[in-house]
């Protein structure tokens, strides 16, 4: 490496890999990239900030985010969000009245009928495994998903 302590941006860009059109949009989304200006407005980077760019240059070719490449300087990880959600179900919508409320017709032995309607009390341990059933494939779907992103993931 140079003995020199400051470069220009064009000296930088290249080094990076980038144009300096890149570095100066950089600068507006990065404050951590810092730039001292000499008498006639250039800009001038310290070798100490050619890592840092050859890092952002890397991560952008990657498929990071301007954003996330701040995130990555500042605290050295990133988050992202996959995207998996539970919801609860609605269970109002979700199930089927008739499965919850479900009514009979019987007939006696005088040959009259008369409808009878089930209890909630013997409804509620079907409702409940509805539920569950729901939620366990709202799971299974999340993860199948969650999987499908692992698979391709951004390096």
């Amino acid at each position: 490496m140079s003995e020199r302590l400051w470069f220009k941006i064009g000296e930088a860009a290249e080094s990076a890999g980038v144009t300096a059109r890149e570095i100066r949009y950089w600068e507006k989304k990065i404050p951590e990239i810092r730039t001292r200006r000499s008498k006639g407005n250039q800009r001038h980077y310290h070798r100490d900030s050619l890592p840092k760019l050859r890092d952002i240059a890397g991560w952008v070719n990657n498929g990071y985010t301007v954003a996330e490449c701040r995130e990555l300087l500042v605290t050295g990880s990133i988050t992202r969000d996959l995207g998996l959600y539970i919801d609860e179900p609605n269970i109002d919508s979700s199930l089927d009245n008739s499965s919850t409320n479900k009514k009979t017709k019987n007939v006696d032995n005088t040959g009259n009928s008369h409808v009878s309607a089930t209890s909630p009390e013997e409804t509620g341990e079907s409702k409940q495994q509805s539920i569950d059933q729901l939620l366990l494939q709202k799971v299974i779907s999340s993860v199948k998903q969650l999987l499908a992103r692992l698979q391709n993931p951004v390096p």
